[in-house]
């Protein structure tokens, strides 16, 4: 799908595989999933037209309001890495909602990377690591741990880095 596209740096493919999405259902999950792709690949004019829909034509859906929208907002300002924490501060309490994907962990991982905060950066990657039962096949799970094992391993822990890079 066009998310696990994005988050490989394939967006080429994750752009048309969005769009393919998109024609055929413009239901919540579907735009969210697409704007997602198309913010993580700076695609962001893209991203916040179909974030715009969204809210418009979802306004009450807790889910749609309070996850997927700040999720896409956080995933277009990951360049600046405060500005997408202080979207995804109120995401905290939905982070376990199966629509999150584990999304909003992520992004505050990748974010707290970019600041050099890698032990906080490494508890968001392990909240991951450490949950793959909620969501077996999502694209993030195997990016977790290699992200959890580069924040160990920046932040000086080569042995723990070690560890989670083979597991």
């Amino acid at each position: 799908d066009a998310t696990s596209h994005a988050v490989v740096g394939q967006c080429a493919e994750a752009r048309r595989e969005a769009a393919a999405a998109i024609q055929l259902s413009r239901d919540s999950s579907t735009l969210g999933s697409a704007a997602r792709a198309l913010a993580w690949c700076g695609a962001g004019a893209e991203a916040a037209a179909i974030s715009s829909e969204l809210s418009r034509r979802f306004p009450q859906a807790t889910l749609t309001t309070h996850v997927l929208l700040p999720v896409i907002a956080a995933a277009t300002a990951i360049r600046q890495p405060e500005r997408a924490l202080d979207l995804l501060e109120p995401v905290r309490r939905f982070d376990r909602a199966p629509v999150a994907e584990f999304w909003p962990m992520y992004l505050r991982g990748q974010a707290l990377l970019k600041l050099k905060r890698y032990a906080d950066a490494a508890e968001e990657f392990r909240s991951i690591v450490d949950h793959r039962g909620e969501l077996a096949d999502a694209p993030l799970y195997p990016l977790a741990h290699l992200s959890l094992g580069r924040a160990l391993a920046l932040g000086g822990d080569r042995p723990a880095a070690r560890e989670a890079y083979v597991a």
